[in-house]
């Protein structure tokens, strides 16, 4: 926990919105529970997609963010709000801050950049540098090709078993943050 006693959640998620509307309302939703449950926020900074819809929907409750984004991305926040922005050198140094700061993970929808940052949080597990709990928000079950991909890699001998027993799914933001939260 950080130094205020309150657990914080590092959410991974797209800068784009999806094509679907359902990415919309879960990230709308999600951001909307954390607020709720008093849960400290961390995200990769940006105000636009469904970083923006998370961000918007948590900050309508009156708390604050962390927004960790590196130098090189300044320029795509349009609208200045109340995100504690922190600016980084690198991608690598985002996703570093990011981890240190947060007690759980939560991969939303997203992209390459979603991916990225979900591998990094995976590999300290597995590595044993982590113990902090990842959820798979699995909205419209679009995380069900990458569940198999980890059960290939376990299947061949690249994925030990005891790493996946920090990772949860779920289709329902309410049941992940009650998941990862309660253990």
């Amino acid at each position: 926990m950080n130094e205020t006693n309150r657990l914080t959640a590092c959410v991974f998620c797209g800068s784009s919105p999806g094509s679907i509307d359902a990415f919309q309302e879960s990230a709308k939703k999600l951001g909307a529970l954390l607020a709720k449950s008093n849960i400290e926020l961390v995200y990769g900074g940006g105000n636009e997609g469904l970083m923006g819809t998370l961000a918007s929907s948590y900050l309508q409750a009156g708390n604050n963010i962390k927004g960790v984004i590196p130098h090189f991305l300044k320029h795509i926040l349009k609208n200045e709000n109340s995100v504690n922005h922190i600016f980084v050198e690198d991608l690598g140094a985002r996703k570093k801050i990011m981890a240190k700061q947060s007690d759980f993970f939560i991969a939303m929808p997203g992209g390459i950049g979603t991916f990225d940052e979900l591998f990094e949080i995976l590999a300290l597990n597995q590595l044993g540098l982590s113990k902090k709990p990842i959820g798979l928000l699995n909205t419209k079950n679009f995380f069900d090709p990458f569940l198999d991909l980890l059960t290939h890699l376990e299947k061949f001998g690249f994925l030990r078993s005891d790493a996946e027993k920090q990772l949860f799914c779920q289709a329902s933001p309410e049941k992940l943050l009650a998941t990862l939260v309660n253990g």
